[in-house]
């Protein structure tokens, strides 16, 4: 839906179910991942669009990075590809499982990739580097780096959400959601995470790293149903490895 005139645009193209879309910054182009393995750019002032890149299998993510100036997408067949915008491939990771959630870090320096099996893939773009991230024990749902990359919060299918040092990889923190998280942020100035699963349930935590207590109980308790103090209690923090 065009926001300045109120008209619809129907852009065709794909083969398959669109899995996923994103905007460049400025909107200045959009880009489309679809289940036929193809990823789509398309402007969207016109709603015309052309073919960019295939893939042997599904598409399940398509990012711009910060700049505009890459897009990343992530497949079924666990492979990882950084595109330049002429559509040139410029790199490539795989990873050991499908990947459905990927995300840049805000410099655009970190693309962070989640698989299946429940690692996350941490891949410098500068060095080139790939670390995995062992933790997890389903399949990854939400990432998000805090607004300084030193921190990436991971969420999982396994119920539990972890904190990551971005410089060497260590897992700094874990916390159990209680159920399956879908959502999952950081608080601007990167002292609180917020995480949201199947349970229904919002959960602030504090994310400092040396933090004596996982969750900000009171904040918890006034965004969401009143609930007893056995409830308020349950939210545990996990024993780092």
């Amino acid at each position: 839906m065009d926001t300045l005139t109120s008209q619809q645009r129907v852009v065709s193209g794909h083969g398959g179910g669109v899995a996923d879309v994103d905007f460049a910054p400025g909107c200045r182009s959009l880009v489309s991942a679809s289940s036929d393995g193809t990823v789509r750019l398309v402007d969207p002032a016109t709603g015309i669009g052309r073919p960019f890149a295939t893939s042997a299998s599904a598409v399940n993510t398509a990012r711009f990075s910060p700049d505009g100036r890459r897009i990343a997408t992530a497949s079924s067949d666990g492979r990882v590809q950084l595109w330049g915008l002429d559509g040139k491939l410029l790199s490539a990771i795989q990873l050991p499982a499908r990947s459905d959630e990927m995300i840049f870090s805000p410099s655009g320096r970190w693309l962070a990739a989640g698989s299946g099996d429940g690692v996350v893939d941490l891949w410098d773009l500068k060095s080139g580097a790939v670390r995995a991230l062992v933790g997890h024990h389903g399949l990854i749902s939400r990432m998000s780096f805090s607004s300084d990359e030193r921190r990436l919060a991971t969420a999982s299918h396994d119920h539990s959400m972890r904190l990551w040092d971005v410089a060497s990889g260590a897992q700094l923190r874990a916390f159990r959601h209680g159920a399956s998280v879908r959502a999952l942020a950081f608080s601007p100035d990167g002292t609180r995470l917020a995480s949201g699963g199947r349970d229904e349930k919002l959960r602030v935590w504090n994310a400092t790293p040396d933090a004596p207590d996982a969750t900000d109980a009171a904040t918890v308790h006034a965004w969401l149903q009143p609930r007893t103090s056995a409830e308020m209690d349950s939210h545990e923090s996990i024993e780092s490895p």
